[in-house]
This record gives C-alpha cells, structure tokens and sequence, in this order.
C-alpha cells in the first residue's frame, strides 16, 4: 500500500487529537503543510493546539 492510498483511507478515520499526534510525529518525514492537507486538518489550527499543550 502506498502512502497516499493509506493517508486517503486514514483521512477519515480517528479523532481529530490522534490526527494532530500523528502530524505531530511524522512532520520530520513528510512536513506538516503535506500532512495537514492529505489528513484534513488545518495547519493554523494544527500550530494552535501543539502551541497550548
């Protein structure tokens, strides 16, 4: 399985938190701008909650 086809099946799935833990840990890979968009979150709101925990 591909990324993009594992990220697409993901997308939907899962909380928004476990959705940021995941940003959270694969940035370095991949970078969050990829990830917010494939996952469906927005970065500003991604930033916002890494910023207050």
């Amino acid at each position: 399985m591909t990324w993009s086809t594992w990220s697409a099946r993901r997308a939907g799935r899962g909380s928004v938190t476990s959705r940021f833990l995941f940003i959270s840990t694969h940035r370095a890979a991949f970078g969050v701008k990829r990830l917010c968009r494939v996952l469906a979150v927005s970065r500003s709101e991604f930033y916002r909650t890494m910023a207050t925990r």
